[in-house]
């Protein structure tokens, strides 16, 4: 496989592969949580509120992934009530013991029945860069 040339301001000399690093991932996995859209009253979440929550999950993990909003549904299993919602797909890379915390966190800041997470991935791999640019402050 192939990659497609970096602009050349931007390449830099192969010399800096020896300073890249693989982090050890072995006790964490990729999560995935879906995060509701709208409260069980109907109402949306603000941007402020998911920001807030955002906030309390890189707190715990140290940061996420957030996907393109889908649309879900799930039957409650004690009444038999099916429950259709715009949920945001978010993946965070960290212990199972963070992702029952998060979850938790979950239920309670967005009032939820239930939360859902996923094992996306139990391998992973992380390679960091010592040498890239790092982004411009606002």
């Amino acid at each position: 496989m192939t990659f497609p040339r970096p602009l050349p301001h931007t390449m830099k000399p192969k010399s800096v592969l020896a300073e890249m690093t693989v982090e050890d991932t072995e006790n964490t996995s990729m999560w995935e949580v879906l995060v509701p859209t709208v409260s069980n009253s109907g109402r949306p979440f603000t941007v402020r509120h998911h920001r807030q929550w955002d906030a309390h999950v890189k707190a715990i993990a140290g940061g996420m992934t957030l996907v393109q909003p889908v649309r879900g549904s799930w039957v409650e299993p004690d009444t038999g009530e099916e429950f259709t919602e715009r949920v945001i797909p978010v993946r965070i890379m960290c212990t199972r013991e963070q992702i029952v915390e998060i979850c938790k966190e979950t239920a309670r800041f967005y009032d939820q029945l239930a939360v859902l997470a996923t094992l996306v991935a139990t391998e992973t791999v992380l390679v960091t860069n010592p040498t890239a640019t790092r982004p411009e402050e606002d």
